[in-house]
Formats: C-alpha cells, sequence, structure tokens
C-alpha cells in the first residue's frame, strides 16, 4: 500500500475525529466517531472499520454492536470500510451488511497532492479579478456558507446539520476557511460570497494538509473563481516541506484540471467502501 493512501487515510480520520464529539476505540476492528450534536451529518457520525471479520457472521455481529452504541444516543451510524484492509471479500461484506438493512457504495477516487514547490511552479494565485476578493472566513460568514455549499452538493434545505459543521470548523484552530466574495454581475456593486474552500492542518500530522472541500455556487461557476480561490487559500497555508492532499471522483475531469493548475498531480487512488442505510 502506497504512502499517499495512508497519508490520506490517516488524513479522514483526523477529519473523522475533528467533528465527531466522542472516538470510541474499545474494539480492534473499529474506531467509532459519534457526536449526537450533529446527528444529521454523516461524517461526523461514521464508525470506521479498520479490519473485517472473515465471515458473514463476524461481520453482523460487528455491525450490530456499534449500532447499538450509535443508537443509544440517537443516531445512525454510517460505515467506512479502511482502504488498507487486504484481500476484503466484497460480496461476503455486501451481504452481511445487506441482511443488516444497509446499501453498500464501492468507488475509486483520485488522490492528488502538491508541494509548496509543486504549487510555486505553476505561478498560481498571482492576483484577484477585478470584482472579486479572497479572505478567512467568519462565523458571520456561517449562513451565506451554508448556502453555497448546499447549492454546491445539493443538500436542499435541510442543512442544519451543515451550519454545525461550519460553526465548528470556523473555530478549530486547525482549519482554515478561505471564501471568495463576488458580483452576481457586471452590473450589480453587491458582492456575496461565490467560492470557498477548507483546508485541514492536523497539529498531529503537521508535513500534511488536506483539502477538505472546495466549492463553487452554481451561478459563479466556469468563470475561473474556484481556481482562484484554491490557489489564494494554498500561497497563504501551504507551508515548504508540506504536502497537500486531496481526493477527487475521477469522472469529474474539470474539478482535476483545476487542481493540476496549482500543482496537484494524481499521485494514487483511493477505494471508498461505505455502507448506508437503505
Amino acid at each position: 500500500m502506497s504512502t499517499h493512501v495512508e497519508n490520506s487515510v490517516n488524513l479522514n480520520l483526523c477529519l473523522f475525529n475533528q467533528l465527531a464529539a466522542t472516538a470510541f476505540l474499545d474494539r480492534s476492528d473499529c474506531v467509532q466517531f459519534v457526536n449526537p450534536r450533529n446527528a444529521d451529518h454523516q461524517q461526523s457520525n461514521v464508525c470506521f472499520v479498520r479490519n473485517v471479520p472473515g465471515d458473514k457472521a463476524g461481520v453482523v455481529e460487528l455491525i450490530r454492536a456499534t449500532e447499538r452504541r450509535f443508537k443509544a444516543v440517537g443516531v445512525q451510524p454510517r460505515y467506512t470500510l479502511s482502504p488498507l484492509i487486504q484481500g476484503l471479500d466484497r460480496d461476503m461484506v455486501r451481504d452481511a451488511f445487506a441482511s443488516c438493512g444497509y446499501a453498500m457504495d464501492f468507488d475509486v477516487d483520485m488522490i492528488m497532492a502538491c508541494t509548496r514547490a509543486d504549487f510555486d511552479m505553476t505561478g498560481a494565485g498571482a492576483g484577484d479579478a477585478p470584482d472579486a476578493r479572497v479572505r478567512r472566513a467568519t462565523l458571520d460568514d456561517v449562513p451565506q456558507l451554508v448556502q453555497l455549499f448546499a447549492a454546491a452538493f445539493g443538500y436542499g434545505d435541510q442543512s442544519q446539520w451543515l451550519h454545525h459543521k461550519l460553526t465548528a470548523q470556523l473555530q478549530d484552530p486547525q482549519v482554515s476557511i478561505f471564501v471568495l466574495a463576488a458580483a452576481a454581475n457586471d452590473d450589480d456593486a453587491q458582492q456575496e460570497l461565490a467560492s470557498a474552500v477548507i483546508l485541514n492542518e492536523p497539529d498531529g500530522l503537521p508535513h500534511l494538509m488536506h483539502v477538505n472541500v472546495a466549492a463553487t455556487h452554481p451561478a459563479h461557476q466556469r468563470k475561473g473563481l474556484g481556481l482562484q480561490c484554491i490557489s489564494a487559500a494554498l500561497a497563504a497555508c501551504l507551508s515548504q516541506g508540506q504536502t497537500a492532499y486531496l481526493e477527487v471522483y475521477d469522472e469529474i475531469s474539470h474539478a482535476q484540471r483545476m487542481y493540476e493548475r496549482t500543482g496537484f498531480k494524481h499521485v494514487a487512488t483511493l477505494d471508498q467502501i461505505t455502507a448506508y442505510p437503505k
């Protein structure tokens, strides 16, 4: 297993830990991240499976035992299987989760990485467009950030969990959120948040950075604003000797091109195996 995959997995575990209220480590086969204060947010309530039992009965026991802990505090878990698991019997695991009322997704993400030297070689982030500016977000930006992310990712109106998540991240010294404000059109003097980037720099992994989210409101897409926002964020935060990582769906080619323009390179693939209630 490559170092890039291990780094990506560790960064995602740090994200789960930051978003959760409690992490339970009493089982050798999984880590349970629980946050009943944000019960509707999947990343705040996730069981990360480190080792899969060798038979269906063992997997069912794992599911039922961990479900009880989550449901005791009023939350429904989502399950994520570690990409570091070797020799996984996918059919057996799928059958076990299905018997407990879960569906499974098997996806492959691209892992992209960028060092400060890679970023500097691109010359990205040299300046702002006349009608836009990039700055660090504040708690006052949370309502607009919720609207931006909900529109970009199709979350709809049920986004109270997103408000809770963003508020917590803005208060976390390990997290930096950058926003770009732009006019809706050339004749409009009023600016709104058009693009945002969330960077995570876990204290225990000072040599790594995680681009947690990069999003642009649909009304402002295809204008280069996302590139401008992430370029300014990396220029401000990515240090010499540090490597930034992100994961992106392999079919989203326009996002890959944007990241490549800031120095990111495709370095590995990441198996994303998740289970969620049917």
